[in-house]
């Protein structure tokens, strides 16, 4: 047991096993020399004591490879721990980078009321190619993007306009009618105020596409009341569900601080099959079917109720070229009905053309224009607040009423953040004497603004806006307002 203890390296040093060592070879050298004379015997510890200090080589050896790993071995050192937010940073998985989309041709114009963002474009392509505010769903090549835009409208009339929230030229009350006059009128609200949800997956075959938008103008009273403004798939080039007409070109919409714009603008959101289909690369066509609405006007003031056979048919061919602007032809066809209580049943063709167009001047100023013509189109007129597709003639046939429509607007940037937009609209409405004296005939709306984009997302606007209608008895009222908007974007 001792011996061992002795030669453990965990407790013997070198110096203490010298010194051992020595002691033994002392004493068996002595112990030799008077126990035992013989050669024989000398030599066995001889070799005794070599053995041992081979031994004592080898132990001092590893002693010091031992003391050399220790001292190799690093001290363990408190670990510091990361702030939580570092913490929750690092275990939160990276998300995934958006790919730039496909650009659309068609130029992003900044306006107070965007129309453009919304409407459904061929294939994958965007006017917002960056994809803005979009964020994708985990595991999935979904985006999507929640936006919403704060508007708020303060209104001064100078007389009585007819509608306290938009400036519609078809409900300026006539000089001299009870209406008429008032004085000066304010009113201030946030019915432009408006939301969207714009689901999109770019990279996946059919570029599928969910858009939902809303505002507050389900009717013209002061509350905020709910209207569903859009609501529409893409999958494959057809688009399904309520948006936009193709008789209508969302991209040429004037930048005015008023939400109702022109009143010759086409207008119209409702229920729709529509098909694009590429042409070539600068030009592409939409094939649809869209739901019907025969707006005829009562019979010297008996009713009439509008009857509905087929969807109103048409197509719309455009022409897109980067840093130059469009074209767009439209053509739409429809089979207007009503029933009459002196007349009965009775059919009549409408049909209507539409050719608007932006062009890009300059770096940045834009020149946008529309010309509309056609019998039975007058409900897709923006001026559409009355019975203005058809009507019955004295001697019993259904007609489809003339309608002639057009504006220019002309955007001007001052600099980086100030711009002006001038605009002119003319309406005019071939009536029949059946709809009487008081019927809509002709208006003309007139708009010029600044706005001026104070902070990336916040935009100020001022505009003086000017209407007048005239009726089939050729008496007229007008009305200026004078007009300033705040809007907010997310995105």
């Amino acid at each position: 047991m001792g011996k061992d203890r002795m030669f453990q390296p965990r407790r013997t040093t070198p110096g203490r096993l010298a010194v051992l060592l020595l002691a033994a070879l002392l004493f068996l050298a002595f112990g030799g020399s008077v126990m035992a004379q013989d050669q024989t015997e000398v030599q066995q510890l001889k070799s005794m004591v070599e053995s041992l200090q081979k031994t004592v080589q080898q132990l001092n050896t590893r002693i010091q490879v031992l003391e050399q790993e220790k001292a190799a071995v690093p001290v363990p050192q408190a670990q510091v721990q990361p702030p939580p937010a570092q913490q929750a940073q690092a275990a939160a998985p990276a998300q995934e980078a958006i790919p730039e989309g496909h650009a659309s041709p068609i130029t992003l114009r900044d306006s107070f009321n965007n129309e453009q963002l919304a409407a459904p474009r061929l294939n994958d392509l965007t006017v917002d190619p960056k994809y803005e505010g979009f964020f994708r769903i985990p595991n999935s090549p979904v985006i999507m993007q929640f936006n919403a835009k704060p508007h708020l409208d303060l209104m001064e009339d100078n007389r009585n306009s007819g509608d306290q929230s938009r400036f519609v030229t078809a409900t300026i009350p006539m000089e001299g009618s009870p209406d008429y006059g008032g004085g000066s009128r304010f009113n201030m609200n946030a019915k432009a105020t408006n939301m969207s949800w714009d689901v999109r997956a770019p990279s996946m075959e059919g570029s599928p596409r969910f858009f939902v938008q809303i505002d507050f103008f389900n009717s013209e009273n002061p509350k905020l009341d709910l209207r569903w403004k859009q609501i529409y798939a893409q999958y494959y080039n057809f688009v399904i569900g309520q948006t936009i007409t193709l008789f209508e070109d969302p991209d040429v919409w004037p930048d005015t601080v008023d939400y109702e714009g022109p009143n010759s603008m086409i207008f119209a959101r409702q229920p729709v099959v529509h098909y694009l289909l590429r042409l070539s690369p600068e030009w592409n066509m939409t094939l649809g079917a869209e739901k019907p609405d025969s707006q005829v006007s009562p019979y010297y003031g008996a009713s009439i109720t509008g009857t509905n056979r087929i969807p109103d048919l048409g197509f719309n061919i455009r022409w897109e070229r980067a840093k130059a602007g469009h074209v767009q032809f439209a053509g739409m066809v429809r089979d207007l009905g009503a029933r009459s209580p002196v007349w009965g049943d009775k059919t009549v063709l409408g049909w209507g053309a539409n050719l608007s167009g932006v062009f890009d001047v300059g770096k940045r100023d834009s020149l946008q224009g529309q010309l509309t013509y056609g019998e039975g189109i007058g409900r897709y007129s923006n001026d559409a607040f009355s019975n203005m597709d058809a009507a019955f003639t004295t001697d019993g046939e259904l007609k489809a009423l003339p309608y002639f429509g057009g504006f220019f607007g002309y955007t001007h940037w001052w600099n980086e953040k100030l711009r002006t937009t001038l605009t002119y609209g003319y309406v005019d409405l071939q009536d029949e004497l059946s709809m009487g004296p008081d019927a809509y005939h002709r208006t003309n709306y007139a708009s010029l603004n600044a706005v001026y984009q104070f902070r990336k997302k916040m935009t100020f606007g001022w505009e003086v806006l000017w209407g007048k209608k005239q009726q089939q008895n050729l008496l007229s009222g007008d009305v200026w307002r004078l007009q300033f908007g705040i809007a907010y974007k997310l995105f």
